[in-house]
């Protein structure tokens, strides 16, 4: 393996997974607010309502564990596909890079999926109480706590699923290396 080659590639990986997770958080933040606290933007934030916050830090968690993995699979993946030989090399990269584009994006909405979908079902088991609404009216701390803390542990409950899902999706060269 050339040395060279392997830094200048892990560069361009550090800044495209920097890329991706500045998407992600600004995507995260723009479909936050309207679909949890029914308010325009990120108006909690001058609200002071850390409740709030704690849930949208929460999910841009929930989201960076499942990336992650399909993250690292994609560029393990490019890392082989770059050494194969040249009339099929073009091909690999092509067809890694669109799945792995879009499975980044899967895992994205995974994660806005299993935030919403955990806190929908948590508020409706609860009936006595509606941990969204006392967030998002009142800044209820201990709400915020408990749905952030469901919304991690859910996403830490599917991950490796999900993962091992990626893994199959994400096409990957048909040969081996010679060592």
């Amino acid at each position: 393996m050339d040395p060279v080659f392997d830094i200048v590639s892990t560069v361009i990986f550090l800044f495209a997974d920097l890329l991706i997770g500045i998407f992600a958080t600004f995507l995260i933040s723009k479909a936050f607010a309207p679909m949890f606290l029914k308010s325009k933007g990120l108006q909690f934030l001058k609200k002071g309502n850390a409740a709030a916050s704690l849930l949208l830090v929460s999910i841009i968690i929930s989201v960076a564990l499942l990336c992650s993995d399909t993250i690292m699979t994609v560029q393990q993946n490019l890392h082989l596909a770059v050494q194969t030989p040249e009339p099929e090399r073009t091909g690999f990269v092509a067809s890694i890079a669109l799945f792995g584009f879009l499975q980044v994006l899967a895992s994205i909405g995974l994660g806005l999926g299993v935030a919403f979908l955990s806190a929908k079902l948590f508020d409706l088991l609860t009936k006595e109480i509606s941990e969204l609404k006392e967030i998002e009216d009142t800044g209820n701390m201990a709400a915020g706590i408990l749905l952030a803390g469901i919304i991690v542990g859910l996403t830490i409950f599917v991950k490796y699923p999900f993962s091992s899902l990626v893994e199959f999706l994400v096409p990957m060269p048909s040969y081996t290396l010679p060592i």
